[in-house]
């Protein structure tokens, strides 16, 4: 706005002294970052730079003496020249014969209290949104690394998950509460090739139902009571260009499952109160750590959506699944939280070890986290003593899981994976990696996991 502030100083020191040619005007904005448009009283076009002109797809000479009204035919334009009103940061959607989203911004020019012009400020929408993000949002750059886990069945998920970063195709993960579904899709957004663009993540569960459409696809000036002047860009604009996280997505209304679809089917969105599809160019991750097989037979999640979305299926076993990654874990948490808290516990007794191998871990690993800084903080000696672990977790039975029993059961789980990344994920491909395995299909899903089909 500094550029345009100084650019309509200018202008009007020229105006008033009566000297306005083109020169003039071009000698100002030529160098403005923002795109600079001038017109005259009529509306006409009487200058623009390159930004301007490369915004509103038009070519700079052609379109000297064409009127603004007939390429954005919004209320904004008529306002600035006709009623002398300036306008700041109006957002237009699709308003023309040309598919145009620019944020407008200007002041009408006057000489002796008389209208002569109007000197306009564009900005592409997608740009903007992209600065907002760049400011706004914290930056947080996540790889595989950053996944700790060495367990057999772990590393294959990891190996799988590296593959299907590199496409651009909609993912699916599945897992329970607390197995790092959302590390997994910062993962894949950071190797993809939407990597420098935004990844914009939302709870489907927290927001109320009432919210979640607004927060999802935005609103128009008017479309509610209370709506912001000028509207409210979506979640899904704000992602242009880059991923969507839509975390717990089987707590997803209906009526907002259908629009889903169609920003899936269509790559367009619709804000509320609006009437114009917006294009949107995103890629989508979903997570839930419900049944969606068992929600569409339930009509509580539609079956189409649900086929849209499984794409490239992905799920992430539970901890008690992989208990060779438990003291992996624990290990990694416990230097994290002596460094935060500047602590000098340095391991773990053998006790409090067994401890942690034979508790269940319903929260996964996210429960196992909070075990350890809750330790960390109580723990007295250089050692964490079972005393020092939560409640829960202290009183696990040592001994109680067999270590043996749980290695064969990540083997064949391992084994099972292998074969559905050759024969693939969907029903057939489950067929037909049960018969090369020698097993049937309902043992398959079993020794997969209650709930973990991670494909129709």
């Amino acid at each position: 706005m500094a550029n345009l502030t100084c650019n309509e100083i200018r202008l009007r020191e020229t105006l008033k002294k009566e000297r306005v040619t083109r020169q003039h005007l071009e000698t100002t904005i030529r160098f403005a970052d923002n795109g600079i448009v001038a017109i005259d009283r009529r509306g006409r076009i009487i200058e623009l730079n390159n930004r301007a002109a490369e915004i509103l797809g038009l070519r700079r000479q052609s379109a000297m003496g064409t009127r603004l009204q007939r390429i954005i035919c919004h209320q904004v334009v008529r306002d600035l020249v006709e009623s002398g009103t300036g306008v700041k940061r109006q957002e237009v959607v699709g308003a023309g014969p040309k598919p145009l989203h620019p944020v407008l911004s200007g002041n009408p020019v006057a000489i002796d209290g008389k209208t002569v012009g109007a000197v306009i400020s564009v900005r592409d929408m997608r740009e903007l949104q992209q600065d907002i993000y760049e400011f706004s949002e914290k930056q947080i750059d996540y790889t595989f690394d950053d996944i700790h886990g060495n367990s057999a069945a772990f590393d294959t998920v990891k190996r799988y998950t590296q593959k299907i970063a590199r496409t651009d195709s909609t993912v699916l993960i599945q897992g329970e509460s607390g197995t790092g579904k959302e590390l997994f899709a910062r993962a894949i957004h950071g190797h993809s090739p939407r990597a420098r663009h935004p990844f914009v993540p939302i709870n489907c569960a927290a927001i109320p139902e009432s919210l979640l459409e607004s927060e999802l696809f935005g609103y128009d000036e008017g479309a509610f009571s209370g709506a912001r002047k000028g509207g409210k860009p979506g979640k899904f604009e704000m992602a242009g260009g880059g991923t969507i996280f839509l975390d717990e997505i089987g707590d997803m209304p209906l009526h907002i499952q259908a629009k889903l679809l169609r920003v899936l089917q269509e790559k367009t969105i619709e804000r509320i109160g609006g009437v114009k599809p917006i294009p949107v160019n995103i890629r989508i991750i979903a997570a839930t750590n419900q049944d969606l097989h068992s929600m569409v037979k339930k009509a509580r999640f539609r079956e189409d959506l649900l086929f849209r979305l499984n794409v490239m299926p992905l799920y992430i076993p539970p901890l008690r699944k992989r208990q060779d990654d438990i003291l992996t874990l624990a290990r990694y948490f416990l230097k994290k939280y002596c460094r935060k808290y500047r602590r000098d516990v340095e391991g773990i007794t053998d006790e409090a070890r067994q401890r942690l191998v034979s508790y269940h871990w319903p929260g996964n690993a996210r429960e196992l986290e909070n075990a350890i800084e809750y330790a960390v903080n109580v723990e007295t000696g250089r050692s964490i003593r079972s005393a020092s672990l939560p409640a829960a977790v202290s009183r696990a039975r040592p001994g109680a899981l067999k270590p043996l029993a749980a290695k064969v059961r990540s083997y064949e789980r391992m084994l099972i994976i292998e074969a559905l990344e050759t024969y693939g994920y969907l029903l057939e491909g489950k067929k037909r990696a049960a018969r090369e395995l020698g097993i049937s299909l309902p043992t398959l899903y079993r020794k997969l996991g209650a709930g973990c089909s991670a494909a129709p």
